[in-house]
C-alpha cells in the first residue's frame, strides 16, 4: 500500500510561503493499493481533501471515507471535495458512533443551515452516511479495524489499516461497543501521480508530533541517532507538524491514531 500525505496540519488550515514545506491543509491522508494509481480509503476529510480530485484518474471518486472524529479540521474539507460533489461518485463515509444519532445526522449537525448552505443530502453522487462502533471491517480492500482512543469532545477513533482478511467481510463490532452500524443513503447516482511516501515508524517531538518518514531505497537502514535528518538524502527524514495524527506502518499494517 502507498499514502498520500494531502494535509497534515490541525485546527485550521494555514497558507502562505512559510507553510510550503509540509502543506497548509488539514488532516486527509489516502490509501492507494498497490497495483492501483487511485487511492480506495482516505483516512479524515479535512481540507487536504480538496486537493484530491486533480489526482484521481477520473472525475469521480469512488471509495470510503473514514473520519476518526467530527472535529471541523477532520470534516470541513468534505462538501469542497469535487470528485466526492459528482454525479458519477460512489461513496461510503465512516464515522464514529455516538449519541444515538444516525451516520447522516451527526454529519448534519455541522453540516445544515445555519452552520452550512447544504444538508448531507445536498451532495451528488450516491453517499452512504454509517455510524459504527468500534469493530473490524473490510472497506476498500483493506482490513480495517477501528479502538476507541481518548480525545476532547466527542467519540474518537484510532484506526488499523492491513491487507484485507479472508474472513467474512461486513462491520464486526468489538465486544461491549454498542450497537451495531447505522446507515443512511443520500441521493443516489452513479466513482496521482504524486510522490508515494512509506511511513515507518512513529514518536512525539517536544510540544508537536514526527513522523518518520523512509525512502525506499533506504529501507535497509537502520534508524540514525543523528539530531536533525530532515535533509540529508537517502537518510530517514522527519516531517515534524503541529500533532494532528500519528500513522505508523508494522510490517504491512498501517496504524492511524489521533494525537491532537
Amino acid at each position: 500500500m502507498k499514502l498520500w500525505l494531502l494535509g497534515v496540519r490541525g485546527s485550521t488550515a494555514a497558507p502562505g510561503p512559510d507553510f510550503v514545506r509540509y502543506g497548509g491543509h488539514t488532516s486527509c491522508v489516502a490509501v492507494v493499493p498497490d497495483d492501483s494509481d487511485a487511492p480506495t480509503v482516505v483516512l479524515d476529510a479535512g481540507t487536504g481533501l480538496r486537493t484530491l480530485t486533480a489526482r484521481l484518474p477520473g472525475p469521480a471518486y469512488r471509495g470510503a471515507i473514514l473520519l476518526s472524529h467530527l472535529h471541523w479540521d477532520h470534516m470541513e474539507g468534505l462538501p469542497f471535495f469535487a470528485g466526492g460533489d459528482h454525479y458519477q461518485s460512489v461513496i461510503d463515509l465512516y464515522l464514529p458512533q455516538q449519541a444515538g444519532l444516525s451516520g447522516r445526522d451527526l454529519l448534519a449537525r455541522s453540516m445544515s443551515p445555519p452552520s452550512f448552505p447544504i444538508t448531507p443530502e445536498g451532495l451528488r453522487g450516491a453517499w452512504t452516511f454509517n455510524a459504527l462502533p468500534p469493530g473490524r471491517m473490510n472497506v476498500g480492500g483493506f482490513g480495517i479495524t477501528a479502538v476507541e482512543v481518548a480525545h476532547k469532545g466527542g467519540r474518537t477513533f484510532g484506526s488499523t489499516v492491513t491487507p484485507p482478511s479472508t474472513r467474512r467481510s461486513g462491520w464486526q463490532p468489538n465486544p461491549g461497543s454498542g450497537r451495531s452500524c447505522c446507515s443512511t443513503t443520500g441521493r443516489t447516482a452513479r466513482t496521482t501521480n504524486s510522490t508515494a511516501l512509506r511511513v515507518t515508524s512513529r514518536r512525539r517531538c517536544r510540544s508537536s508530533s514526527a513522523v518518520r518518514v523512509r525512502s525506499s531505497r533506504s529501507r535497509r537502514k537502520q534508524r540514525s541517532s543523528a539530531p536533525d535528518l530532515r535533509d540529508s538524502p537517502g537518510q530517514d527524514r522527519i516531517f515534524t507538524y503541529r500533532p494532528v495524527v500519528l500513522i505508523s506502518i508494522r510490517g504491512k499494517r498501517i496504524v492511524w491514531t489521533v494525537v491532537a
